[in-house]
C-alpha cells in the first residue's frame, strides 16, 4: 500500500500539470540524464537502489521511494510510443538526482553514486536547464521592482495560504485517482488547519499603532477602527 505525504502529492500534481493537454515532454537530453540517474551506465555507475522491477509487467521498472507505486503511468522505461514518467517536463526525485527538477549538487559525504554521475556528465558543459529542468508554467515570476517596497504577509496569513494550497492539492490528487483521502493524510491536513486558523491572530485597532505588514491585516485594522468610532457616536 502506498503511503503518501503532502509533499509527495504536491510533486505528483506538478509533474501531471507540466505534461499539459498536449502531452508535453522533457528535452531528450534531460531524459537521457534521468535514465542515467535511474539505471546507471552498466559499468561505473550502478542502478539506483530505489529501482524496482514491476510486478504488473515484466521488463518494466519503477521507483520504490517516490510513493507513486507500480503502474503504467509510473514506469521509468518506456518506448517512444508511450508517455512514461521520465517524459514529464517537471519531475522530482526523492534522491534529488541530476535531470530532475529538485536536483541538488553533491556535497562532501553525500551519495557517492550522485558524485560519479556528475563527473561522468561533466555538468559544466551542459545547459543547466537540462540538468535541473523547471517547466515554464511552474517557474516563479520575478517580482517587479517598484519604487516602494510592498508589504509582506504576516505569519498567520502565510500559514492560512499554505494550508489552502495543500488542501487543494490533496483533493485534486485523490479525486484524479478515484480514491478516498487516507486517514493519515487527513490528520496532517487537520493539524495544518489547526495551526493556521486556531491561533489568536487578532489585530488591535488603534490609530497610534504601527501599521501591520500584511495588507489583509491592515484592512481588518481599518475596519476595527471604523467600528470603534461608530460605537462611540
Amino acid at each position: 500500500m502506498r503511503v503518501l505525504n503532502l509533499s509527495m502529492i504536491g510533486s505528483y500534481l506538478k509533474a501531471k500539470w507540466s505534461k499539459g493537454l498536449g502531452n508535453k515532454k522533457a528535452d531528450v537530453s534531460t531524459k537521457d540524464i534521468r535514465l542515467l540517474s535511474c539505471f546507471g551506465d552498466g559499468k561505473d555507475i550502478p542502478v539506483c537502489p530505489a529501482l524496482m522491477p514491476s510486478k504488473e509487467q515484466a521488463g518494466k521498472f519503477y521507483c520504490n521511494e517516490c510513493g507513486c507505486g507500480d503502474r503504467r503511468a509510473t514506469w521509468l522505461n518506456t518506448d517512444e510510443r508511450e508517455y512514461g514518467k521520465l517524459d514529464h517536463p517537471y519531475l522530482s526525485c526523492p534522491r534529488k538526482m541530476p535531470g530532475f527538477s529538485d536536483y541538488e549538487v553533491w556535497v562532501e559525504g553525500g551519495d557517492a553514486r550522485k558524485r560519479e554521475i556528475e563527473l561522468t556528465l561533466n555538468l559544466k558543459s551542459i545547459d543547466p536547464e537540462k540538468v535541473k529542468p523547471v517547466h515554464p508554467d511552474l517557474q516563479e515570476k520575478a517580482p517587479k521592482q517598484d519604487s516602494e517596497e510592498k508589504p509582506e504577509k504576516c505569519d498567520p496569513c502565510e500559514k492560512k495560504a499554505e494550508f489552502q494550497r495543500k488542501n487543494i492539492d490533496v483533493i485534486n490528487y485523490y479525486r484524479s485517482q478515484g480514491e478516498k483521502i487516507p486517514e493519515h493524510v487527513q490528520q496532517e491536513l487537520n493539524r495544518l488547519k489547526a495551526e493556521a486558523f486556531g491561533m489568536d491572530n487578532s489585530v488591535e485597532a488603534s490609530p497610534a499603532e504601527t501599521k501591520p505588514k500584511c495588507a489583509a491585516c491592515e484592512k481588518r485594522r481599518k475596519e476595527l477602527i471604523k467600528a470603534r468610532k461608530e460605537g462611540k457616536d
